[in-house]
């Protein structure tokens, strides 16, 4: 019996031991352990130098794109990713890469990057990488009928006039251009940029800022019958009061960010924005909207606890919610994001209160982030790993 509970023990704690079945288990698969044994020694497939970087590929060893996408990543993590090491993948004849995860490498420029474009790449993410100029979208270009996925978030250099004209990627599906100030080009350059992305469904414009009062998101009706995820994180209000007859003609969008940030520390700062987004937008929102899966409005004025909107709303067709703007929706959404808005900053203090309060509130979403609740803020935390400074001390 000592035996059998040993060995119970130990297949509980085997990688691919069986659950059904304690006694039994599965062992690590062939491809499994060779993404193992490239992590833990890459000397088992390249040629290794002095200063410990890898110069070449052994002999007689290929990489297929499953292990050498993620193989690429764990330099990166360890940072031991160059242009020499770009070269090297660029010039390996057994090496095959779909997608190429290189953010915040700031040892990489549009030379190595070049060299790495002889893979037709499915996806490149070289956000913030500060060594990367608009000749590498020139470069990329050679990837224009593979490439569906493109991060160059915070590369501000990185779009020119000349790459407005003549961005080619017709099968991009996703664009990540966060503090990438497009708004600062003509209006018709900007409707040309978009004019060209036929099959995109995820944007993500954060941070933009109104150059002009001129300046609009009115280019957006381009993409409108299209997008699925928009993310308009921390871009100016009137931006976003403006599109906002734009934002609701999405009839495909299931993901919608238009959270603001604290613009500093300073004393006296409101904590919510007021009278941006109104509880009567929101309720044009849930109405025009009907695939809306995913919402982020942090940061705004969502009503008070018991404000009521003038017309109940039917319970047999829409779902139960305290948001004033919320009781127009059809379902409850899988995310809402409620960051220091005035909606939850009337929370009571006191923590029996708030408990005895929270069981007549009703929030239509499977995980809310917020400070509300203790469950709240986990997922607060959990969702804005990247936007650390919603919670500093304001």
């Amino acid at each position: 019996m000592e035996a059998a509970a040993v060995n119970r023990d130990e297949s509980q704690e085997m990688p691919g031991s069986c659950t059904c079945n304690p006694d039994l288990y599965y062992p690590e698969s062939l491809f499994n352990y060779a993404k193992v044994v490239s992590f833990r020694c890459p000397k088992a497939l390249f040629q290794i130098d002095e200063t410990g970087a890898a110069v070449r590929l052994r002999p007689n060893i290929c990489l297929p794109s499953l292990i050498m996408d993620e193989l690429l990543m764990h330099f990166v993590k360890d940072g031991k990713v160059d242009n020499a090491f770009l070269y090297l993948l660029g010039q390996a004849e057994n090496i095959s890469l779909k997608c190429a995860a290189l953010h915040g490498c700031d040892d990489i420029s549009d030379d190595g990057l070049k060299a790495l474009f002889k893979h037709n790449l499915q996806s490149l993410d070289i956000s913030d990488c500060s060594g990367v100029t608009a000749k590498t979208m020139e470069n990329l270009l050679r990837c224009k009928d593979s490439l569906q996925h493109l991060n160059i978030d915070f590369c501000r250099g990185i779009i020119t006039k000349e790459v407005m004209q003549n961005f080619n990627f017709t099968n991009l599906m996703s664009l990540n251009v966060n503090s990438i100030q497009l708004l600062k080009f003509e209006t018709h350059l900007v409707e040309q940029f978009f004019s060209q992305l036929k099959n995109l469904t995820s944007l993500d414009m954060s941070n933009q800022v109104q150059v002009h009062s001129t300046k609009s998101l009115d280019f957006l009706n381009l993409v409108a019958g299209q997008l699925q995820s928009l993310v308009l994180y921390n871009c100016k209000p009137k931006l976003i009061t403006d599109s906002w007859n734009i934002i609701c003609s999405m009839p495909r969008l299931q993901h919608l960010d238009v959270s603001q940030e604290p613009t500093g520390m300073t004393f006296g700062q409101p904590r919510f924005l007021t009278n941006v987004i109104t509880p009567q937008m929101l309720s044009k929102l849930a109405e025009s909207t009907p695939t809306l899966r995913s919402l982020d409005i942090s940061r705004h004025n969502l009503g008070s606890w018991d404000e009521e909107l003038a017309d109940e709303s039917d319970p047999n067709v829409y779902v139960q919610s305290s948001i004033p703007g919320l009781k127009r929706l059809r379902r409850p959404l899988d995310f809402i994001g409620m960051w220091m808005t005035r909606w939850i900053d009337g929370v009571p203090p006191n923590e029996d209160q708030r408990r005895q309060r929270s069981k007549h509130t009703h929030v239509p979403a499977e995980k809310v982030a917020g400070g509300l609740t203790k469950d709240t803020l986990l997922v607060a935390l959990e969702v804005y790993t990247e936007r650390r400074r919603r919670f500093s001390k304001s």
